[in-house]
């Protein structure tokens, strides 16, 4: 049960999140911090977040995210979220 606790806290957080960046983004405030950052490093961080909920429907991640050093600038907060709301989806609509 704490499991689910602290996944649905950490989408409910997200969730958050992302209304509040919305809304600054419609106030005319941009909040991007565009940095170069490893596709591997941010796929590896939102795959350690997600496992959880993986392992709990009885699926199995397999990350190959390239070499070492494919890099893109980016906004990391903005990805990890996107990543972080597209692997749960993936996860719930794939059988084990």
């Amino acid at each position: 049960m704490l499991d689910v606790i602290g996944r649905s806290t950490i989408r409910l957080r997200s969730l958050i999140e992302d209304v509040m960046m919305l809304n600054r983004i419609e106030g005319g405030v941009s909040p991007a911090n565009f940095v170069e950052l490893s596709i591997r490093s941010l796929t590896t961080r939102v795959v350690e977040e997600i496992h959880p909920l993986a392992q709990s429907r009885g699926i199995v991640f397999e990350v190959d995210a390239g070499p070492q050093t494919a890099i893109v600038l980016g906004d990391t907060a903005s990805l990890d979220r996107s990543v972080a709301n597209i692997l749960p989806n993936a996860i719930t609509f794939s059988h084990p």
